[in-house]
């Protein structure tokens, strides 16, 4: 066994510096996600309603997602791809990969690294997805509206869910294209992400992901 640390929203400057860390998941048959409540135990109110506020949103989630489930009459699927120039282990990637798992949707991963759009296409349609998540990294730079193009043309209509480091022009380009949110890792919190991607099934939630 062994013990590995994170920080929340790592800064996508110190991934290399935490390179043999994270490469640690990769082989690990059982991760436990510890959360250290001890400060909020002894009065520090500031991690104390860090820690509350945190509990309580992903349990709104959790329960958000199984209305979605019994509306559905299945659990919802949600396709996820990873785009970079090079292969490297990304927490953001990882963490929202898991989180979708533990709010109660069920994760089609693809390993593939910069899968072309033609398989994507195919793997929205042979997986009758709800929704799609496409982390874009290290300035893999993603030709997303030409991939919106391609997921039309096809009848694919789940919507997509867009995370990476991006301009606000580059943000209004990727809505004008038609995805439904777009995120930037260095200031949205993973639970953000997860309030968007359940959001975008029609949930009350959908307004209060675009705040």
């Amino acid at each position: 066994t062994d013990t590995v640390g994170f920080i929340k929203s790592l800064p996508h400057t110190l991934i290399e510096a935490f390179k043999a860390t994270l490469e640690e998941t990769r082989s690990a048959d059982l991760i436990f996600h510890v959360v250290d409540v001890s400060l909020a135990n002894n009065g520090n109110v500031a991690v104390a309603g860090l820690v509350d506020d945190e509990k309580d949103e992903l349990r709104e989630l959790r329960d958000e997602v199984g209305r979605i489930t019994e509306r559905l009459g299945e659990r919802p699927k949600v396709l996820m791809a990873k785009f970079a120039k090079f292969e490297y282990p990304s927490t953001v990637d990882y963490q929202v990969r898991m989180g979708a798992a533990d709010l109660g949707m069920d994760v089609l991963y693809e390993e593939e690294l910069n899968i072309s759009p033609e398989k994507l296409v195919v793997a929205a349609q042979q997986g009758a997805v709800h929704v799609i998540w496409l982390a874009d990294l290290y300035d893999a730079r993603l030709d997303i509206p030409a991939l919106m193009k391609k997921l039309g043309e096809a009848g694919v209509d789940a919507p997509v869910v867009v995370g990476g480091d991006f301009s606000y022009e580059e943000i209004a380009t990727l809505e004008g294209a038609g995805v439904a949110r777009v995120y930037n890792f260095l200031n949205t919190s993973n639970e953000k992400i997860f309030a968007g991607i359940v959001g975008t099934l029609g949930s009350p939630l959908r307004e209060e992901a675009r705040r």
